[in-house]
C-alpha cells in the first residue's frame, strides 16, 4: 500500500469512528430521518441500548484506525525514511 493511500484510509476510518462515537449523543441523532420512524424500528433507534452499541462500534473503529496508523504509517518518518 502506498503511503498516501494509507493516510487516506487512516483519515477515513478515523472520521467514521469519531462520527459513530459522538453522533448518538448529539442533537443530530434526534433530528435524523430515522428518528421519525414509528413502531418497532423507531423504538430500537430511540433506545439507549442502540445508541450505546453505535458508540461502541465507533470506539472499535477508532482502535482499528490506530492499528492502521501503526502498521502503514507509524513505521516510517514523516518523509518516508525509516526511523
Amino acid at each position: 500500500m502506498k503511503r498516501w493511500q494509507a493516510v487516506v484510509l487512516f483519515l477515513y476510518i478515523l472520521l467514521v469512528g469519531a462520527v459513530l462515537l459522538i453522533a448518538p449523543w448529539t442533537r443530530l441523532w434526534e433530528v435524523s430521518v430515522f428518528a421519525y420512524l414509528n413502531g418497532f424500528a423507531g423504538g430500537i433507534y430511540k433506545s439507549f441500548f442502540f445508541r450505546l452499541v453505535t458508540a461502541s462500534l465507533g470506539a472499535a473503529t477508532l482502535i482499528v484506525s490506530e492499528e492502521v496508523y501503526k502498521k502503514f504509517i507509524g513505521q516510517k518518518g514523516f518523509f518516508g525514511h525509516h526511523q
